[in-house]
């Protein structure tokens, strides 16, 4: 393996998040927990940072240097995981 891509709009999400996986779903989701769709950086921001701490301490004791792109370049993207 040379490397590993990955990008919110890749995340393929299975088992019981099934549900939150297209937009009726976690639309429904936020309405049954009372959360309007205003709030919903608010309420995502600390699973979001979580998310980011544990996948980069789990890249430093692996020595793997996390690059976040900002833009969808393909072309740069081959020249990584070459």
């Amino acid at each position: 393996m040379h490397g590993i891509l990955n990008c919110y709009d890749r995340i393929v999400i299975a088992g019981h998040l099934q549900p939150l996986s297209y937009a009726k779903g976690m639309t429904k989701y936020l309405y049954k927990e009372q959360i309007r769709i205003f709030d919903y950086k608010e309420f995502a921001q600390p699973l979001c940072d979580l998310v980011c701490e544990n996948a980069a301490l789990i890249a430093q004791e692996h020595g793997v240097e996390i690059e976040f792109v900002t833009k969808s370049n393909e072309t740069y993207i081959r020249q990584v995981i070459k």
